[in-house]
């Protein structure tokens, strides 16, 4: 679900968007044979999603949901992020 989120910030390049999305698939395992621009966006990767998992407002945003939808909340956050980033980039694309 947040593969658009990070190809969204990740660099223009191929080995960019590689290494930001093998984060998901569990990239971690074996880096030593890959690039260093690959093992620089897996290192991307890994920041963008700490940075999310433990910003005070993602945190807050947890709580709003209910104890029956707790599961789902990581889900509908990531998508209500995928949506602003779309807007965000819709917007700068429009404006130059």
């Amino acid at each position: 679900m947040n593969y658009l989120a990070h190809l969204y910030l990740a660099k223009p390049t191929a080995d960019s968007h590689f290494g930001n999305l093998l984060g998901d698939f569990g990239g971690q395992r074996q880096v030593t044979h890959l690039p260093t621009t690959v093992k620089s966006a897996l290192d991307n990767h890994y920041l963008v999603d700490k940075f999310t998992d433990t910003h005070p407002l993602v945190k807050e945003a947890k709580q709003l949901f209910s104890a029956k939808r707790r599961r789902l909340q990581v889900w509908q956050l990531m998508w209500c992020l995928i949506i602003f980033l779309l807007r965000i980039g819709s917007s700068l694309i429009t404006n130059h």
